[in-house]
C-alpha cells in the first residue's frame, strides 16, 4: 500500500492559517511538496482491524511507523460499481522525526 499526501492541499477555511502552514515554518510545501507512506508489513488482528507498518517520509525525513487500522465500511461506488473500502488509522509507534 502506498499513500501520497500533498500538504499544499490543506484546507482549514482560514486563508491566513493555510498560508502559514504551507510556509517554511511548518510544511514547507515548496521544498517538500508531498508526504508519503509505503507499507512494508500488513497484519490482520481481527475481522475488522489490523496493523500496517511502513516507511513515512515527511519534510525529507523517512521513519518507520505502525498504524492501528479499523475498517469503516465497504461498498460499490454508485457511478461505476467499483469496490471501495474505507479505514481509519492511528499511529501507535513511530521513531521520533527531528528536522
Amino acid at each position: 500500500m502506498n499513500v501520497t499526501v500533498y500538504p499544499n492541499s490543506i484546507n482549514t477555511n482560514n486563508a491566513k492559517l493555510e498560508e502559514e502552514l504551507r510556509g517554511d515554518k511548518f510544511f514547507d510545501v515548496i521544498k517538500y511538496p508531498r508526504a508519503t507512506f509505503q507499507s512494508t508489513k500488513i497484519e490482520r488482528t481481527s475481522a475488522t482491524s489490523g496493523k500496517i507498518t511502513g516507511d513515512f517520509t515527511f519534510l525529507g525525513v523517512t521513519r518507520s511507523i505502525t498504524l492501528d487500522t479499523t475498517l469503516v465500511g465497504a461498498g460499490k461506488r454508485p457511478m461505476d460499481g467499483k469496490l471501495v473500502i474505507g479505514f481509519s488509522a492511528t499511529v501507535v509507534s513511530a521513531a521520533r522525526i527531528s528536522v
